[in-house]
């Protein structure tokens, strides 16, 4: 080996698959990866090992070893297996040494560990477990109907294996970073998380209380015992950078490898099969670890808890202004008591001469309906040249040939957050009338509905108004119009969970909820996007809709809550 300094261990990952070829498949890649290595083996091990030169001018080098022992086979003495995963197992361990005399380099020592592309390629045969999870480097969209769930595994998952969760920036409805560059950077230390559009993050903060993930920032479940849930905000993240010359995601990776240590204790030593000299080899448990491996935890903490100090300190001249402000205002309002006394007294009497006003109006109201008398007959002249259907027609009719807009602008999520289902599809009428028709039975049941957030709805919307020209042209080319594969594609609100038709018992019997009017038509909507499954009206929604090929527009019957179906009844 040629150093006379003991091997300093990095990362330890227990390895676990019920594949039978699992343990020539694992071979098979660490020899792809180390290239030149050896093998060493006494009676109950065989292990492969490799040295890798690091920084040849500090006499830094890494030793990637993967065993093969009878103390890792299942049921045995110090593991626990996950289920399932009862045929092999096997030990992977990364360690440094340093042959420089400068004392001052060891204690810095780990920030020389760097991600290693093996763990890589392990996980991308998705045959290997880890920590009672399958191990994989690439990173999980979360979907708004997974809030919940996601939520409850990653709590317990978070147990045995960090959870790792990617933020977004008010600003920005994409990730703090990019998720698939962290998920293989942490490949075998954690599992990464993202939200796939805006409302998702929402409803994530709305679920994990006291852990959520501020703008900008990301979120680490289960970091360590002392510590199991840290956050990368904005601020912590520069002074990482300024502080210790390394990216926010290799200092995840160096924290989350040394804590791993303390998770995955092993029973023996495994760097006592490497060749001499190698003296004063330590055993690996929580009793043993270098000082160093404590005191950097503890510096990881001491910074966390300096970027919270540093938070509150914000929070606390924020509030002081605040509280200035008021006091102003409380000033400016005593200095007006005396204004608004008078203005009462002003307004009273211009109230009275508002009502004589009144009665004057009301006169003349009365002459302008005598002259829209006298154009009932042009107009319905007007109506018969056009075969108008009615007045309503007649009006649409007008405003189309005299308010058409120059340019449709259609906001995004962070430049709009409704706050009830109701303000939505007001909006939606206002803005998009000309693609989509709302009826007063959908506004009645979003007056009724208490689902949140109302910004999952705006999305649908938003999809609706990406996919109507190509929808309107196959409708005009007498194409057939599958809504359900049509919308499924990723639009403005990601994936949407659609029905095209409910079934034939549920039709037979409840048939009449999902028949809507129209302009003296009757028109039966079956197609729906369905969001969530839970019986709290609070986060399930149902919104009826279907592409009406006579008025060439959207008609949305129905946005609330779940309609009766034969299995809910």
């Amino acid at each position: 080996m040629g150093s006379q300094h003991r091997v300093r261990t990095m990362l330890r990952l227990p390895i676990f698959s019920g594949n039978e070829k699992s343990q020539s498949t694992l071979l098979d890649i660490f020899k792809k990866w180390a290239g030149n290595f050896e093998i060493r083996a006494t009676k109950d091990r065989m292990t492969y090992w490799v040295e890798t030169p690091l920084q040849n001018d500090l006499g830094i080098i890494q030793y990637t070893s993967l065993h093969f022992d009878p103390l890792l086979h299942p049921r045995g003495e110090g593991i626990e297996n996950a289920p399932g995963e009862e045929q092999f197992s096997s030990l992977l361990a990364f360690g440094l040494t340093c042959s420089n005399e400068n004392l001052e380099l060891p204690k810095k020592l780990h920030e020389y560990f760097l991600p290693q592309k093996l763990l890589v390629d392990i996980a991308e045969t998705g045959l290997f477990g880890l920590s009672g999870s399958v191990w994989n480097s690439t990173p999980v969209e979360v979907g708004f109907d997974q809030v919940s769930q996601w939520w409850e595994e990653t709590k317990l998952k978070s147990v045995n294996l960090p959870q790792v969760i990617i933020g977004k920036s008010k600003n920005s409805p994409l990730p703090v970073l990019d998720p698939r560059v962290l998920a293989k950077i942490l490949s075998g230390v954690a599992e990464v998380y993202f939200a796939s559009t805006p409302s998702v993050m929402e409803a994530m903060n709305n679920e994990v209380g006291a852990d959520q993930i501020p703008s900008g920032s990301i979120r680490i479940i289960g970091a360590s015992e002392s510590n199991p849930s840290v956050v990368y905000t904005p601020k912590r993240i520069k002074e990482v950078e300024a502080k210790f010359g390394r990216s926010a995601p290799l200092d995840i990776f160096l924290r989350l490898s040394l804590n791993g240590l303390l998770k995955n204790d092993i029973p023996f030593d495994e760097w006592k099969m490497l060749s001499q000299p190698v003296p004063e080899l330590a055993p690996h448990n929580i009793q043993s670890l270098d000082d160093f491996e404590t005191i950097e935890n503890l510096n990881y903490q001491i910074d966390f808890k300096e970027s919270v100090i540093q938070e509150l300190h914000h929070k606390i001249d924020s509030l002081e202004t605040e509280y200035k402000n008021l006091e102003n205002k409380l000033v400016q309002f005593e200095q007006n008591s005396e204004a608004l006394s008078s203005r009462v007294q002003e307004l009273t009497s211009q109230n009275q001469e508002i009502y004589l006003n009144n009665k004057q109006l009301k006169k003349e109201l009365k002459i302008e309906l005598k002259r829209t008398e006298e154009l009932r007959p042009l107009l319905a002249e007007i109506i018969s040249t056009h075969k108008l259907d009615s007045m309503d027609e007649l009006m649409e009719y007008i405003r189309s040939g005299t308010l058409e807009p120059d340019e449709e602008v259609i906001e995004t999520f962070e430049e709009y957050n409704p706050s009830t289902l109701t303000e939505v599809l007001q909006r939606t009428r206002a803005e998009y009338h000309d693609k989509i028709i709302v009826l007063d039975s959908a506004m009645k049941s979003a007056r009724q509905s208490t689902f949140r957030p109302p910004t999952r709805v705006w999305e649908i919307i938003l999809a609706f108004v990406e996919k109507y020209d190509h929808i309107l042209q196959r409708s005009n080319q007498k194409k057939s119009v599958n809504l359900q594969e049509l919308l499924r594609e990723t639009t403005a609100a990601s994936v949407l969970d659609i029905s095209n038709k409910e079934s034939k018992p549920t039709m037979d019997a409840f048939g009449d909820q999902r028949r809507f009017r129209h302009k003296k038509r009757n028109i039966e909507i079956q197609a729906h996007i369905k969001i969530g499954t839970q019986h709290d009206q609070s986060k399930t929604l149902r919104l009826y809709f279907c592409f009406d090929k006579e008025t060439k527009k959207f008609i949305i019957g129905h946005c609330g809550k779940h309609l009766d179906t034969v299995s809910s009844n």
